[in-house]
């Protein structure tokens, strides 16, 4: 068996087009060290809210399941439309986010899901429990969590 460190390995690449090479249809060989190492790209990290914003999401889709779809659409559209919007910009935003802010939004997601079980007919009841729900949400991780 010969040393691994002695083999060499080609590839096959198509011909140059250079004109100031001649180009008489034979393949160039390069060598494969020639190519970038694959693992000095970024490495991936685990984003912790988004992991929890699926997780939220799928009891939002599994309690209108329970309603057995018997729920009012806007508001189900709105509020995972919303919520998704507000954990995708986070996560390309390259700053980084308030603590509270990111629970706060989980929170009033939560609160939403819960508001769709409450049956209170017509629109400006749906809008008050959509409403409601963000602002305290939104509102209570600022109350209980304090920064020194």
């Amino acid at each position: 068996m010969s040393d691994p460190e002695e083999e060499q390995i080609e590839y096959a690449v198509p011909p140059f087009t250079d004109s100031s090479e001649p180009n008489d249809n034979s393949q160039r060989r390069v060598e494969l060290s020639s190519f970038p190492p694959i693992a000095r790209q970024k490495s991936l990290t685990i984003n912790i809210h988004g992991i929890i914003g699926i997780v939220a999401i799928s009891l939002m889709v599994a309690s209108a399941f329970l309603h057995q779809w018997n729920i009012d659409l806007p508001y189900f559209i709105l509020a995972i439309f919303l919520y998704s919007i507000v954990l995708i910009s986070h996560s390309v935003s390259k700053e980084e986010a308030d603590i509270r802010l990111m629970i706060g939004y989980h929170t009033a997601f939560l609160l939403l899901t819960g508001g769709m079980w409450l049956n209170i007919g017509g629109f400006f009841g749906q809008a008050g429990i959509f409403v409601a729900a963000i602002a305290v949400g939104l509102a209570l991780p600022f109350l209980i969590v304090r920064r020194r």
